[in-house]
């Protein structure tokens, strides 16, 4: 039979193999938020500096336009777009086709941006991943988009997971980064 101190030492290595076993587990099961470009993006011909947000976005689509609005870039209210869309006889609903796209254009519009999010699909946050894309009003072609997926831990809506999960700020702050860096200088 070991002596106390020899018990000691074995039971310390084992308690030490365990915690770093626990940590790769843990580990393994946890992953930051991360952004991916979408396809591969015209780099836009013109400066962008004012943009529009699809009508009837989310609360994320505006606090991108918050964030966009910090970095330089100018963010139309949806309102004054559907306005100068129906003064030209445009229905807003044909807005990312090309007749919309030249008459934004016209009015003073650079590009416009399309978020859409989905949630998990066994609960947890209602913003798990995030899709963007930046449409120019003078070629039609797509500038800008990213796919942002939120960090996750564990099981879908466990306490790991939320603390691993970005928030609305957050979240609306690193995609505003990644589509600033994606588009041409905002008058910078």
């Amino acid at each position: 039979m070991p002596s106390i101190p020899e018990r000691s030492r074995i039971g310390d290595a084992s308690r030490r193999c365990l915690l770093v076993a626990a940590a790769i587990v843990v580990g393994m099961g946890c992953r930051a938020s991360q952004i991916t470009q979408i396809g591969t993006p015209e780099r836009a011909s013109h400066t962008v500096r004012a943009l529009v947000f699809v009508p009837g976005s989310s609360l994320l689509a505006y606090s991108i336009g918050v964030e966009m609005t910090k970095r330089g870039y100018s963010v139309v209210d949806t309102r004054e777009a559907t306005a100068l869309l129906a003064k030209h006889n445009v229905n807003p609903a044909d807005l990312l086709t090309p007749l919309g796209l030249a008459t934004l254009g016209k009015g003073g519009v650079d590009a416009v941006v399309s978020v859409s999010s989905t949630g998990s699909p066994m609960g947890g946050s209602a913003m798990r991943n995030v899709a963007v894309r930046v449409t120019s009003t003078r070629t039609s072609g797509m500038i800008g988009g990213l796919s942002w997926r939120n960090g996750s831990g564990g099981m879908p809506g466990s306490t790991a997971d939320l603390i691993m999960q970005k928030g609305l700020t957050e979240a609306a702050n690193e995609i505003a980064e990644a589509l600033a860096n994606q588009l041409a200088p905002a008058g910078r």
